[in-house]
């Protein structure tokens, strides 16, 4: 650039600083007029400053207070305020980006989004499955099988007179001890024979031989005496004094 040019330049650029400051000045004129202005010279400082990039000639230009030195081609900025970011020949507020050398304004995000998804779902998936499922077996099936099946084998040929057909085998239940007074009744220890039908003990002076339900057969004489069965007076004994009930057996052969 030769020097006419530069000098042009710088001439065009006071005459557009003098054209802002007499812009400021009328301004602050206005103002004052109407009240609004605040101290003499105070409000006019606030409009006149420049901000950071913008060009200037001293100190007092600038917004912060700091007109920086001359750069390769001359010129003179104004400093960056603090917080203000630089951006080409511009500074930029804080938070407000520089895209190509100019800074944009902020993009606001919008912040009421809706967020509300539906969460009422329907989650009462039915669940009540039919559990009563036919399971009444009808509980009349028979079961009762007849017991009264016959165990009695008849008896080949017939029983003679006296005697009784037990099971296919006769028996006389007068005196059989397998069936003594019915078939199948077994005279119970320490019975020893049956005696018309009725269990009874034949043994003479052994202890525990009869009891209220085996008594002593009737046919010796004998009777039940302490668990024994012995002979009364008079009765037999046969030198043996443990066969009477008062245990002397006298020279006789007969019970004391």
């Amino acid at each position: 650039m030769g020097a006419d040019r530069f000098d042009s330049l710088a001439r065009r650029l006071a005459a557009l600083r003098s054209r802002r400051a007499v812009v400021a000045a009328a301004a602050a004129a206005a103002l004052g007029i109407v009240g609004l202005a605040g101290p003499e010279g105070e409000q006019g400082a606030a409009i006149a400053c420049r901000t950071g990039g913008e060009l200037c000639r001293g100190d007092a230009d600038c917004c912060a207070g700091t007109c920086r030195p001359k750069d390769g081609l001359g010129r003179r900025v104004c400093a960056h305020m603090a917080g203000e970011m630089a951006c080409g020949y511009r500074c930029c507020a804080a938070g407000v980006p520089c895209l190509g050398g100019r800074c944009a304004a902020p993009t606001q995000t919008p912040t009421n989004t809706p967020t509300n998804t539906p969460t009422d779902t329907p989650t009462d998936t039915p669940t009540n499955t039919p559990t009563n499922t036919t399971t009444n077996t009808p509980p009349n099936t028979p079961t009762n099988t007849p017991t009264n099946t016959p165990t009695t084998t008849a008896c080949t040929p017939a029983c003679g007179s006296g005697q009784t057909c037990c099971d296919g085998t006769c028996a006389n239940i007068s005196d059989d001890t397998e069936n003594c007074g019915a078939c199948g009744h077994v005279c119970p220890h320490p019975a020893t024979t049956c005696f018309d039908g009725g269990c009874c003990q034949t043994i003479i002076g052994d202890s525990d031989s009869c009891s209220e339900t085996v008594p002593c057969c009737s046919p010796n004489g004998a009777l039940c005496q302490d668990g024994v069965c012995c002979r009364p007076t008079g009765g037999n004994c046969h030198g043996q004094d443990s066969f009477c009930c008062s245990g002397v057996c006298k020279a006789d052969g007969t019970c004391q």
